[in-house]
């Protein structure tokens, strides 16, 4: 369709009376739409020779027309309709397209900074190359749009949707993508330092060969079917939210073997913690706060499966973690279990296996006992004191100690010589 078919609806305001009611119709600008039929050298003339005039394009039925290079930049196109159309290289920068649609138009290489893009309509669209730095475009839809090397800096795009577009090398740094919907997109080669992906929704998501270093928000995302990442995306991200990893599908094993497995030393040793049931409340703080500083820990009231064999599967837990946090007590010194744990434990040191126990003490029980192997402990062992536990300075203290104590040395061998610049997008 050329410009001189597109279709108007009148010049000014329509006031149309209906059972009483007023109700109001905008038209698009009857003079301005003669200057759109006349081409793109007379519109971009009328443009420079009137620069205050802003396009008054709102509500203009545009549909399947070619504007290569015309200049829209400030133009009023809200609720017009471009479905179809073709703006290779046009300029739509600070142009108002609210609620405007674009579904399946050519759009590459347009630019869009500073557009109000609110509610708009790209589904289908090919956007490849678009330039759409610091436009606001909440609750735009991106659906099955091509939008490969665009750029996207702090954009605002939230509550919309980009399920199944293909964000291939795209530049969303800073980008605020809250509650925005990412089913099936494709995520490769993409720049997202600093995005803001809270309460988003992902689901067969794709990220291959990007960071999620500085992604805000992945934590709280929400995740209808699981997601790719792929290895490089995983050795580059730095350490992840373990509710978004669990999210896109990874299990607890893999997750707990992520660090080795991409040549990344963990930053704590992981913990199994042996206690009474006395010091429950005790044992339950702990494990709260070393789970929310990063530390693998385990311990049976959270985390015995339904079924579990008790006796064998806190076996295979001081098997599996690095140490036994050994809380010592009046009662976890009375109790047979504990004194099993710290045995299995000990057999372990004295094998040459490297040292599993790591004793923490509540209270004097341990200073004063003549039980054999509680006083091994206190003659060879270095025990952690939180008898003031209930103090939060004191719990503070001691809790800074112990996770300092958790840290293992750096291993110069596993240091990956692989360099990766994540600060300049692709």
């Amino acid at each position: 369709m050329t410009l001189k078919s597109a279709v108007t609806r009148g010049s000014h305001w329509l006031r149309t009376p209906i059972y009483t009611k007023l109700t109001i119709f905008r038209m698009p600008n009857d003079k301005h739409i003669q200057h759109l039929k006349l081409g793109l050298d007379h519109w971009n003339r009328w443009r420079l020779a009137e620069p205050s005039t802003v396009p008054d394009l709102a509500d203009a039925d545009l549909r399947s027309l070619e504007f290569d290079y015309f200049d829209f930049r400030g133009a009023d196109f809200s609720g017009a309709d471009l479905s179809g159309s073709r703006a290779i290289n046009a300029q739509f920068d600070r142009a108002r397209c609210k609620k405007t649609l674009f579904r399946d138009a050519r759009l590459p290489d347009v630019a869009w900074t500073g557009a109000d893009l609110s509610e708009a309509t790209f589904a289908g669209a090919d956007l490849a190359g678009c330039d759409f730095k610091d436009a606001q475009m909440d609750g735009a839809d991106f659906s099955d749009a091509r939008v490969t090397k665009g750029s996207f800096p702090r954009v605002s795009l939230q509550s919309g949707s980009m399920a199944r577009a293909d964000l291939t090398q795209v530049d969303l740094r800073s980008a605020v993508l809250s509650n925005t919907k990412f089913v099936g997109t494709n995520f490769h080669q993409a720049f997202l330092a600093g995005a803001d992906f809270t309460n988003a929704f992902f689901g067969n998501t794709i990220f291959a060969d990007t960071s999620l270093t500085g992604v805000r928000g992945l934590g709280t995302a929400k995740h209808g079917s699981p997601s790719t990442l792929d290895i490089r995306t995983l050795s580059r991200s730095g350490q992840l939210p373990t509710e978004f990893l669990r999210g896109c599908g990874l299990s607890e094993v893999f997750m707990d073997y992520l660090p080795s497995l991409i040549r990344r030393p963990f930053e704590f040793f992981s913990c199994f913690i042996s206690y009474s049931s006395v010091d429950q409340r005790f044992a339950e703080k702990l494990h709260a706060d070393l789970q929310e500083k990063g530390v693998r820990c385990w311990f049976a009231p959270s985390d015995m499966k339904l079924g579990d064999r008790i006796r064998d599967r806190i076996d295979e837990s001081i098997r599996f973690h690095d140490k036994l946090l050994l809380v010592l007590s009046a009662d976890s010194i009375s109790s047979p279990w504990v004194e099993t744990e710290v045995e299995t434990a000990m057999e372990h040191d004295r094998r040459g296996r490297g040292t599993l126990l790591f004793p923490i003490r509540v209270d004097d029980a341990v200073i004063q006992t003549d039980k054999a192997w509680a006083s091994e402990i206190r003659r060879t062992r270095h025990i952690g004191d939180f008898r003031g536990w209930l103090d939060p300075n004191f719990y503070q203290t001691a809790f800074s100690r112990l996770l300092r104590d958790l840290k293992p040395p750096i291993d110069a061998s596993l240091i990956d010589p692989g360099n990766f610049d994540d600060d300049i997008p692709f």
